[in-house]
């Protein structure tokens, strides 16, 4: 009930705003959502991601597609993973899965934030497609912002970055996995990921992300 009353005061002294046009109602308006540009054909995996079977990435990134994921990462919206998840689960093409699971934050990282962004979009796709979701693997350390380096630094450096801890390592055999992010830049963080998997005994890791960086 206090969490019913919560929303309610929320919404009514912060109403939500469309984080493409900013009407207020909702965070992204009907006429914004009209204006998603999707990607129609699925991405090549780099040869490097030898461990990703597919990636499924929603969006091109354009203006509209930054903006909600600026809103979501760095002005700490969560309602916006609502929104991502809900376009994937209508939009998208996904191969077979059997459970979700999500690029983990670092634990310091993640209380900074207050959320691990991956996790949310996951967890509503959990509902909106009725799979299950379930949290494999952790981050060792926070090591440094993807976004300051170089596409070969990139793999190298994540390859050491992710674990799957003994007890959650049965929950990957023989299953096929859908590894959910945000944003795809060169596919590193899905290939460190989906190498533990790979290792614990996943099936297929599919990639899934609502859009691309740069």
């Amino acid at each position: 009930m206090w969490q019913v009353v919560r929303d309610w005061l929320l919404n009514t002294v912060f109403p939500d705003t469309c984080c493409g046009c900013s009407t207020l109602g909702s965070l992204l308006c009907p006429a914004c959502q009209n204006t998603v540009e999707f990607v129609l054909k699925p991405p090549r995996v780099p040869e490097q991601a030898a461990d990703l079977d597919s990636v499924t990435i929603l969006t091109a990134f354009d203006e509209l597609s930054h903006k909600l994921v600026v809103t979501y990462k760095y002005s700490s919206v969560i309602g916006v993973g609502a929104v991502m998840a809900h376009l994937i689960a209508e939009h998208a093409q996904l191969p077979k899965i059997d459970v979700l699971t999500a690029v983990p934050l670092h634990p310091s990282k993640e209380s900074d934030r207050g959320f691990n962004q991956a996790a949310v979009i996951a967890q509503h796709l959990n509902t909106a497609l009725d799979l299950p979701y379930t949290a494999l693997l952790t981050r060792k350390r926070t090591g440094t912002r993807q976004a300051t380096l170089k596409k070969q630094q990139r793999w190298q450096h994540n390859m050491a970055v992710f674990s799957i801890p003994p007890q959650q390592a049965s929950a990957c055999v023989g299953k096929h996995i859908g590894l959910v992010d945000d944003v795809f830049t060169t596919g590193a963080t899905l290939q460190a990921c989906a190498h533990q998997l790979k290792k614990a005994g996943a099936a297929s890791v599919h990639g899934i992300c609502f859009t691309h960086g740069q």
